[in-house]
């Protein structure tokens, strides 16, 4: 899973970076930050973007 970082609150982050999401325990995100780490931070230092679902295929034969 990814999220877009909305506050950068310390220097492992950078404000409209995306970053991958490695687990959520409680209210917490574990993000792999620029550090190359996984770190814990609060949910609202980021906005979780939505899985992309599988785009229906153009190209279906139709029985």
């Amino acid at each position: 899973m990814k999220a877009i970082c909305l506050h950068a609150i310390n220097i492992d982050l950078v404000e409209g970076a995306e970053y991958e999401v490695v687990g959520i325990e409680g209210e917490d995100l574990r993000v792999i930050d620029d550090s190359g780490e996984d770190y814990l931070y609060g949910k609202s230092v980021f906005r979780i973007i939505p899985e992309e679902t599988e785009p229906e295929q153009k190209d279906k034969k139709k029985p």
